[in-house]
């Protein structure tokens, strides 16, 4: 399919169409043919599907003395020694979350298992074997756990009151913490990322307080400091807050001093980790390491260095999920990529500059590309596809090469990923970008939020802007794109784009439902009505008008016009014979138009029906769905489908193609061989196996050139530098060429076109010509 869409909810869509056919009435419904039922047996083969490694889900819960407390998924939380001095040891193998919390012990080798319903706290010293438990009284909720003391709230009463307690005695030891605002308590704001084995910085009443838990004493910050994790941090003697483009910096022996400022950059997309040695840690968003969230490592960690300076990075990926350890380090997850992925320790070095070393590895698992979309023309399958490593949609195209008997494909190309951030579970018709193969190699692709691009062959995105008027993406065809745009009088008009120059060249009227090489096919809303345009010169090509029926979809492939109705059922219009036969399959069944047949889905089969005869054959695609993301190459009568493990299916449909064709052609009438070489172009119909161009005087009749190429998908474009056989520049007058185009699966005639060349600036004056040596590029 030609990225064919409904046109009640017209997003895309894209099919060509068919000159010179008389206008007149519809003829009569013409008697279905009874279908018969078969399983094809037409060539199929797999694509493999393309997987990325991510690390699992990961994160340092809290930092000790001597190690640190981890989550690894598949593990649960283990307690780890710095450098790998000891075993690790399973803590909780019942863990699923990668967030630290306070209940879990913060700031030392103290680890904690907190029984919420008993509402008791075990304490162990991982390294000493030491334990302890402290069993919260009634009216006591758990706030954290910091090195050996239990930080609890009572708000039974009016006022908030805050408790340290603590066993080590060998008592239950209950002390009041001073210093809590004494006005009625309405608000406490517990931030994840500012405590230690010391104590904790948190809201109460609006107000910002350090409570330290080891003299049980609050007190109040002399600003209002944001508790966000990524405005904030917390070392051994300091705590950092950025506010805008400032820098906070407190001193925690003094906490009640105004605090030291200083410049630093305000980024949307980062977060203060740290100060370690003379570098302000931070963690920055790297779009290149994909979107911004949740568990995804799209962050890097970098050291900037308080006297100014060049940044560097620590950490090329991380998810900028760091702990502060008590020597003044920092723990934080990353690695250079997703594959290579661990736990990594900043530390400064004896020139107090912050450096980073790993100290655990994480497991990295591998998962398969989710396909979202798929455009296939001309033998060009591209891919819309989810990535796991960055979380971004990449686009990737493969060859492919059909014959009656064989199917192939050639390398995955990786053209880059779709510059924007998209949910992950964007579906068929909406929520994906839309990406249309053009026929030629190149692609067009646009989304809500992202302007209409030009990618050429080979080259990756986001490539070049194309004509930013209003209006998404119909479909694109050779040197042509068609946009629809809907006005707010309910009105609809398709723009005709110039692919090449990306310039608007005529506006046409009605809602465009298909573009077919040169043919724009439009629909009268409320009307029976199918309309064909020239895109070339706005010319009237056809009009078709379906009885009975309020058309809500339409495309078109060569002599086939296949229509939706309103009130229901699907049919095909042939517009050679000018038959129209319903074909007994519902409307809102998905349907693509292939060259002489439909594909459609049906009880969860994918099935092809044979327009000529009516034989309906199975595909014998397995597990798909309504869901399943499949399209048709009418070029190479092909149908391709993505499985759940990101493999994509080619099946041959059986059904021969149509003989080549040139669907549009840029041939210049006259050639100047002092400027340049000739440089025509034709757009043909399906892949063409070989090609020549026959060049040959006029006034005799005499070959001077044949230009020979290889297999050409879409368009031949030959360059002929203006010389004969024997390599002399020919003589200035009138030539003929002819064209000859091979189809490439073997099917039907092979394409031929003639006509006629002017040639100047040949000899004698050759030596002043500037070209390319002779040659035929067919691609």
């Amino acid at each position: 399919m030609y990225g064919k869409r409904p046109l009640s909810t017209l997003l895309t869509a894209t099919v060509l169409g068919v000159s010179g056919v008389v206008l007149g009435p519809v003829q009569p419904f013409a008697r279905a043919v009874t279908p018969v039922e078969s399983v094809d047996s037409a060539p199929a083969v797999v694509i493999p599907g393309a997987s990325s490694f991510v690390p699992v889900r990961n994160g340092v819960l809290s930092a000790g003395e001597h190690g640190y407390l981890h989550f690894e998924e598949g593990i649960g939380n283990t307690w780890r020694t710095y450098g790998g001095a000891a075993k690790p040891v399973v803590v909780d193998p019942d863990a699923t979350s990668p967030y630290g919390s306070y209940s879990l012990g913060t700031g030392s080798d103290v680890v904690v298992d907190y029984d919420d319903e008993g509402k008791v706290v075990a304490l162990k010293d991982v390294v000493t074997g030491e334990t302890g438990t402290v069993a919260l009284p009634a009216a006591h909720d758990l706030v954290g756990v910091f090195g050996w003391n239990v930080l609890t709230r009572d708000t039974t009463g009016q006022n908030l009151t805050l408790h340290v307690l603590d066993t080590r005695s060998g008592v239950l030891r209950d002390r009041t913490v001073e210093g809590t605002p004494a006005e009625r308590f309405y608000r406490m704001e517990i931030p994840g990322s500012l405590g230690d084995d010391d104590g904790l910085v948190l809201g109460l009443n609006g107000r910002t307080y350090w409570v330290d838990t080891t003299r049980a004493r609050a007190t109040s910050l002399p600003d209002q400091v944001s508790l966000s994790r990524r405005d904030s941090a917390l070392t051994p003697d300091r705590l950092l807050y950025r506010q805008g483009s400032q820098l906070s910096v407190y001193d925690r022996a003094d906490l009640g001093r105004a605090p030291l400022r200083m410049p630093v950059t305000d980024e949307k997309d980062s977060s203060i980790l740290g100060l370690v040695g003379d570098d302000l840690v931070i963690a920055r968003h790297d779009p290149l390491n994909g979107i911004l969230g949740g568990d995804a490592p799209s962050l890097r960690v970098e050291a900037v260095p308080l006297s100014g300076g060049t940044p560097r990075v620590l950490v090329a990926r991380s998810t900028g999920r760091a702990v502060g350890a008590p020597d003044g380090g920092l723990l934080v997850d990353g690695g250079p990529g997703t594959a290579d992925y661990g736990v990594y320790r900043v530390t400064a070095d004896a020139d107090g500059r912050a450096r980073a070393v790993r100290d655990s590895a994480v497991a990295s698992r591998n998962v398969v590309n989710v396909v979202r979309r798929l455009s296939f023309q001309q033998g060009r399958l591209t891919s819309l596809e989810g990535v796991a490593a960055d979380g971004r949609k990449g686009v990737y195209t493969r060859s492919v090469t059909a014959t009656a008997s064989d199917l192939a494909y050639g390398a995955r190309q990786d053209r880059g990923r779709v510059p924007t951030e998209l949910p992950e579970g964007c579906q068929i018709d909406q929520g994906c970008p839309t990406v249309q193969e053009a026929g030629d190699g190149r692609l067009i692709y646009d989304h809500e939020g992202i302007p209409m691009h030009r990618v050429d062959e080979g080259a990756q995105l986001p490539g070049t802007a194309v004509d930013a008027g209003p209006g998404g993406v119909l479909g694109s065809s050779g040197r042509w794109t068609v946009a629809i745009v809907f006005g707010f009088d309910g009105t609809s008009q398709s723009r005709v784009i110039d692919t090449d120059t990306g310039r608007t060249v005529r506006t046409l009227p009605g809602l465009g439902a298909s573009l077919d090489g040169t043919a724009l096919w439009v629909h009268e809303p409320g009307s029976g009505a199918v309309i064909g345009y020239d895109v070339r010169s706005g010319e009237l090509l056809n009009s078709v008008s379906i009885p009975n029926c309020t058309v809500t979809s339409a495309d078109v492939v060569g002599r086939w016009l296949r229509w939706t109705c309103m009130s229901g059922g699907q049919g095909v219009y042939d517009l050679r014979a000018r038959t129209n036969t319903p074909l007994g399959i519902d409307s809102s069944t998905r349907t693509e138009l292939g060259d002489g047949f439909l594909a459609y889905f049906s009880e969860g089969r994918i099935k092809i029906r044979e327009l000529a005869t009516g034989t309906v054959r199975d595909i014998g695609a397995e597990g798909v769905s309504p869901e399943t993301v499949w399209t048709v190459d009418p070029a190479t009568g092909t149908i391709a489908w993505a499985d759940a493990q990101g493999g994509i299916h080619l099946v041959g449909s059986g059904v021969a193609t149509s003989p080549p064709r040139v669907t549009d052609a840029v041939v210049p009438a006259a050639a100047n061989l002092r400027s340049a070489s000739w440089k025509p172009r034709w757009w043909v119909s399906k892949p063409a196996g070989s090609c020549s161009l026959t060049l040959k005087r006029k006034s005799n009749g005499a070959v001077v050139r044949t230009l020979s190429g290889g297999p050409a998908r879409g368009v031949v474009a030959p360059v002929w530098d203006g010389r004969d056989t024997a390599g002399r520049h020919v003589a200035n007058g009138a030539y003929t060429w002819t064209l000859t185009a091979g189809p490439a699966d073997g099917q039907g005639a092979a394409l031929s076109a003639t006509g006629s060349l002017s040639v100047t600036g040949g000899v004698p004056a050759w030596r002043d010509m500037a070209g390319t040596t002779g040659s035929a590029i067919c691609w």
